[in-house]
């Protein structure tokens, strides 16, 4: 089973057990925005990519990429 952009990052953040409220505060943003990322209503910025990749210490869109 495939999964996509947003349920990887769902995956990734519950692995690490963070709330998306304590990854949105990890990553300087608010918990509506990881929740519209999550539910795939928006698109992460190249800097957002950046620190939630850092945040959850790993990189779901080269994944995706299939890097």
């Amino acid at each position: 089973m495939m999964l996509n952009e947003a349920e990887r990052l769902i995956f990734a953040r519950k692995r690490k057990k963070l709330s998306q409220g304590e990854l949105a505060r990890q990553i300087g943003s608010y918990q509506t925005r990881i929740s519209r990322l999550e539910n795939a209503q928006s698109k992460p910025t190249e800097k957002e990519k950046l620190l939630i990749q850092q945040a959850l210490d790993t990189s779901i869109w080269a994944i995706a990429a299939g890097e």
